[in-house]
């Protein structure tokens, strides 16, 4: 599966680009990994194709890149400004990580915040 990955972000597909990324990187998380106590953080090669995603406005290549940020730099003002983008793109689950986040650090929501109203939509919806 890898190999497709890595052929169709060579193509130019976003997504390609960052479903390599995940996986690359899923293994580090799994429990007998976490176990040995290896390094967990996001490789650079990773954080590049994340990046190239999120450039082209692959919503959930730019939530996941700032969950690295909050987690492995604590870079929180970087998270938030990716968490924005993605949200701003349409993903529902980055608007609640900034908001979440924003909120905790004691930051204003500003009011028209989500693109589509006041409140998030029902899952419904």
């Amino acid at each position: 599966k890898l190999a497709g990955y890595a052929r169709a972000c060579e193509l130019g597909n976003m997504h390609g680009c960052m479903f390599l990324a995940l996986r690359r990187e899923e293994k580090k998380y799994r429990l007998e990994e976490l176990r040995k106590g290896n390094d967990q953080r996001l490789s650079d090669e990773s954080r590049v194709l994340l990046k190239r995603a999120c450039d082209a406005d692959i919503a959930e290549a730019c939530a996941w890149l700032g969950t690295y940020f909050s987690v492995d730099d604590d870079n929180l003002e970087g998270a938030l400004s990716l968490w924005q983008k993605a949200c701003k793109i349409g993903l529902r689950d980055a608007c609640s990580l900034y908001k979440n986040n924003a909120t905790e650090e004691g930051l204003g929501v500003p009011e028209n915040f989500f693109p589509w109203g006041k409140r998030q939509p029902s899952k419904g919806n």
